[in-house]
């Protein structure tokens, strides 16, 4: 859930290569296009929070579907090792974002089903956010 709102959250404009969020056995990787900020790999203690669409980040955060600016990375990292048992995460920021979480395989099957059904409706709630007329 963290992942794929953080992906939403920094969805930029039509035109530019789709987001990906794949679920493998051993990781997820994600990848999205991105106007960065700082061109390097992401770490939470020296993290700083920039926001890259922050009325669309409020939006899921007061439907309840994100956390607070800035919480995504840190959790990840900081739950990553209960899910996995491994640390080698990766916040990759470029000119196209890329996260690489490890899983195993107990996890994956159990969540599989549940984050397919979260992306597909928050695509919906994207496609219904750009028809509205703000």
């Amino acid at each position: 859930m963290i992942l794929q709102s953080e992906i939403l959250k920094i969805a930029e404009k039509e035109g530019v290569p789709p987001e990906i969020f794949v679920i493998y056995n051993n990781k997820v990787e994600t990848s999205n296009a991105n106007k960065p900020h700082v061109y390097d790999q992401l770490y939470p203690d020296t993290f700083q929070p920039f926001p890259k669409n922050p009325c669309l980040a409020q939006i899921f955060t007061q439907m309840g579907r994100s956390e607070e600016f800035g919480t995504g990375l840190r959790n990840v990292y900081k739950y990553s090792k209960a899910y996995s048992r491994s640390e080698k995460i990766v916040f990759l920021e470029d000119d196209i974002f890329r996260v690489s979480v490890p899983l195993t395989g107990e996890v994956t099957e159990k969540v599989t089903g549940e984050v397919t059904d979260k992306v597909t409706e928050n695509r919906e709630i994207i496609k219904r956010y750009k028809q509205m007329d703000l």
